[in-house]
């Protein structure tokens, strides 16, 4: 048995997870969200604030979530559960940001003529590495693009590398 200090820590922890995990899912394409997403989920009674019973319920709600047993304690087994239901929410939520993003046709995948599209508004990646222009990419040249793109450079995307 879990002490039950320990088991409120671990409910804390899960409920901010969990306002962390809702408020990335929540966010649009523009990659916003944060607190208005974190207000929406828990203000439950829309009056614009949230009280200590509104964030009791969520913890309560999110521990019984990952009690999959009912017992009234986390074991190893359901806290991964717990972490991997996150995992794979956020993980889902990104892929469909990325779809939305890329299905140009709004036809629900993604076409190689979409990807080639989209190839051509961001400039090919090859002759962005190939920063001297000889048709091939060395070790030094991609060595030079991550260096550039840690110190605020784009030469994966953006138009800031220039050739020598």
């Amino acid at each position: 048995m879990i002490p039950l200090s320990r088991l409120a820590a671990v409910s804390a922890t899960l409920v901010i997870c969990g306002v962390t995990a809702i408020a990335a899912q929540e966010r649009g394409p523009d990659r916003l969200g944060g607190p208005g997403a974190v207000m929406e989920r828990f203000d439950t009674d829309g009056d614009g604030v949230v009280t200590r019973a509104e964030v009791d319920a969520a913890q309560a709600a999110r521990f019984a979530e990952a009690d999959l047993n009912g017992d009234g304690a986390l074991s190893l087994d359901e806290l991964i559960a717990a972490q991997e239901a996150r995992r794979l929410a956020r993980q889902t939520a990104q892929a469909q940001r990325l779809l939305a993003w890329l299905d140009q046709d709004g036809d629900g995948v993604v076409s190689a003529e979409e990807m080639a599209q989209l190839a051509g508004r961001r400039g090919d990646i090859f002759e962005r590495l190939d920063r001297d222009a000889d048709g091939t990419i060395t070790l030094e040249e991609v060595e030079q693009a991550r260096a550039l793109r840690r110190g605020g450079g784009r030469p994966w995307f953006g138009k800031r590398v220039m050739r020598p």
